[in-house]
């Protein structure tokens, strides 16, 4: 196998390893290396951040397969994505692919009052890639119907949560007969799981589904950051 192309292969077997936070910010640090360093340098960026077994493997490549691994690298970028995030884009291209139309999406960008104010990577750009190069594009999956259910179901988000905002989980809720809600201020994605407070109320849910958990200290929260929920200040 050439170096190049065995270099990729080792590239992608680090980068499938990576946790999914870290592999979310990977392209954009390829792109960054790619612009701003010398080739070899670059490589050397790329591959020092996810282990140095690859990186060991720049030092080895001549000028011409330094050209040609940094253009594999580019033309996978991709498809260079950690497991979990991987799975996660597969379920997106089976279950919606046909949602991800990006026409739609950037005329809602620009029907914004201040569009100067828009300051956002649209995750569905990267799928809708990511699934045309996956060949993974099935017709006629559009996004699902709310889920509607009578269940005991705990509602949280985070005041500041960017991905999957408060406005959404209210939304999802309007659909469920016994949700409780609750909004963890100053908490971002995955609310669930940050500062003390989101595992506290998550797990006594967990143990007594039947009845609404003790939210003090989200209350707290909002005294201690009235600013960020200002409908909810004393």
């Amino acid at each position: 196998m050439p170096l190049p192309a065995f270099f990729l292969a080792e590239l992608r077997s680090g980068v499938a390893q990576m946790d999914s936070m870290t592999a979310v910010f990977f392209p954009t640090a390829v792109q960054i290396a790619i612009q701003t360093a010398p080739p070899r340098d670059a490589l050397l960026s790329i591959a020092g951040s996810v282990n140095q077994e690859v990186a060991a493997l720049v030092p080895l490549m001549t000028d011409d397969e330094l050209a040609a691994a940094l253009a594999l690298v580019q033309e996978a970028l991709p498809t260079l994505k950690s497991v979990n995030e991987i799975t996660n884009v597969v379920i997106v291209c089976n279950d919606r692919y046909a949602s991800l139309d990006l026409e739609r999406i950037f005329a809602g960008y620009r029907s914004f009052e201040a569009t100067p104010l828009v300051n956002k990577i649209d995750v569905a750009v990267n799928e809708k890639v990511a699934c045309e190069a996956w060949g993974l594009t099935p017709a006629g999956t559009d996004l699902a119907e709310p889920v509607v259910s009578s269940l005991t179901i705990l509602v949280s988000s985070g005041s500041m949560d960017g991905e999957t905002p408060v406005e959404w989980s209210e939304a999802a809720a309007a659909g469920l007969e016994k949700a409780f809600m609750v909004t963890f201020t100053y908490a971002q994605h995955g609310a669930s799981t940050q500062f003390e407070c989101g595992p506290a109320v998550t797990n006594a849910f967990f143990m007594y589904p039947e009845r609404m958990p003790d939210t003090a200290c989200a209350d707290e929260l909002r005294e201690r950051f009235p600013w960020v929920l200002p409908e909810t200040a004393p």
